[in-house]
C-alpha cells in the first residue's frame, strides 16, 4: 500500500499507521501540492488499483476550495476501483473513535 500524503509531513502518518497492527507493508510518500496530486496517481496506478481518498467536508478544517472537484477528477483515472471517505464532523464521541493528525 502506498499513502500519498499532499502538503503534509509524512512521519504524522507513519506515526498514526504504527497505531494499527497489519500485515500489510505501507510506503508513505509526500505530494508538493494537490496539482501534482491527479499526474503522481496516473503515472503510479494501475486498473487494477483501489484508490482511497479521506478528504475533510466543506467547510470544515483542512477543507480547501480544490477539493470539491477532486472527486469528478479522481473519476477519470485508469484504476477502476474509487473510494472517497468523509468523516463525520461535529460529533466528539464519534471522533474519538478515529486518529487524528492535528
Amino acid at each position: 500500500m502506498t499513502v500519498l500524503v499532499v502538503e503534509g509531513k509524512t512521519h504524522q502518518y507513519e506515526r498514526l499507521f504504527g497505531l494499527v497492527e497489519s500485515d500489510l507493508p505501507v510506503e508513505f510518500d509526500s505530494v508538493a501540492s494537490w496539482g501534482d496530486l491527479l499526474p503522481t496517481l496516473e503515472q503510479e496506478s494501475a486498473a487494477d488499483d483501489l484508490v482511497t481518498v479521506r478528504l475533510p467536508r466543506e467547510g470544515e478544517a483542512g477543507w480547501r476550495e480544490e477539493l470539491g472537484r477532486l472527486s469528478a477528477r479522481l473519476a477519470g483515472l485508469s484504476p477502476h476501483s474509487l473510494v472517497v471517505v468523509q468523516p463525520r464532523e461535529g460529533d466528539p464521541e464519534y471522533d474519538r473513535n478515529f486518529p487524528r493528525t492535528d
